[in-house]
């Protein structure tokens, strides 16, 4: 009878959970990054150019719109307790925007929201998170507020081990131009301009220090623990 108990609890518990994500869906989203299927283009929109601000807003009946590049769209989403999700009706605008780049991410962005069959709501330090999936390994990644350039570079660049004994390795998933370390009262103490795979920092002194890393889209800072 316990195990029963036990079970029926879990089972609501996991439903209260799936009502609250979706109930969470209808709002604003603004999209940050889309790519329709596994080893098609990747759009990072903020490296588009000229800067457009692309949104998916959802209803409570699962109606849609949103705006891509030139171009809105409206259409109805079917989403289901279990995380899955398709697409019931979709109409868009056919504008030419003038710019083949903004062109193909219209593209793209219209293909991932077809294709679209997993939803997942949550949370990150600044607000809500929504990712739809496709069966083809693409997907849209969106955010309930507009993303930062810097927010979105913290994003896409991580460094590990931190602390740090003497080679600290970087994962960055946007180009990097320069990386500089400074000392927490400002002073720059090391310029790398090359080596952006890794860093050798058996040179400093034990400590917490600042890494600054350069894209074309701007700059971010690490802090990291040297020990």
């Amino acid at each position: 009878m316990k195990k029963i108990s036990l079970l029926l609890f879990i089972f609501c518990g996991f439903g209260l959970n799936l009502e609250a994500q979706s109930s969470d869906l209808y709002q604003t989203w603004y999209l940050n990054f889309c790519q329709s299927s596994d080893g098609s283009p990747e759009y990072t929109v903020s490296n588009i150019n000229p800067p457009i601000t692309p949104t998916l807003t959802i209803s409570n009946d699962g109606s849609f719109t949103g705006v891509a590049a030139c171009n809105t769209f409206s259409g109805v989403f079917e989403f289901l307790p279990n995380g899955t999700m398709s697409i019931q009706s979709y109409s868009t605008t056919t504008n030419d925007c003038g710019n083949a780049n903004l062109n193909n991410f219209e593209a793209s962005y219209r293909d991932t929201l077809d294709l679209a069959a997993f939803y997942n709501v949550g949370t990150d330090a600044n607000g809500m998170t929504l990712a739809l999936d496709t069966p083809i390994f693409g997907g849209a990644d969106f955010t309930n507020y507009v993303l930062s350039t810097n927010a979105f570079l913290e994003r896409k660049i991580s460094v590990y081990p931190n602390p740090v004994k003497d080679i600290i390795h970087i994962k960055s998933n946007t180009a990097l131009n320069k990386i500089e370390i400074y000392s927490l009262n400002g002073k720059m103490i090391h310029t790398e301009n090359k080596a952006f795979d890794n860093l050798n920092l058996e040179f400093l002194n034990s400590g917490i220090y600042l890494v600054k890393f350069y894209t074309e889209n701007g700059s971010t800072f690490k802090k990291i623990v040297k020990e």
